[in-house]
């Protein structure tokens, strides 16, 4: 379980590095957006969104991991809430 964890990690932090770090670099640089007001409110959101989605990853995967070096006989059974979990994150 803790593998779909980390693909969901790398994903976010994929698409952030693709879809807001470039845009970011851009108005740090030059000081003025150059790209509009509507991708500007895009841009904003798929930053919110993606950041969200990485901490909410990494805050699974301690919780992951947590679980199975505490409680290693009960973790096969913790691992359908992972799931669950994990299905709020993509969703959210």
């Amino acid at each position: 379980m803790s593998n779909y964890l980390i693909i969901n990690l790398a994903i976010s932090d994929l698409l952030l590095g693709i879809a807001v770090l470039p845009f970011s670099a851009s108005y740090s640089t030059f000081g003025i957006w150059y790209f509009g007001k509507i991708f500007c409110d895009i841009w904003l959101s798929i930053d919110v969104l993606c950041s969200t989605a990485s901490i909410w990853s990494l805050l699974m995967i301690a919780f992951d991991r947590y679980i199975a070096t505490s409680y290693p006989i009960h973790y096969r059974h913790h691992r359908h809430s992972i799931s669950l979990a994990l299905t709020n994150i993509c969703i959210a």
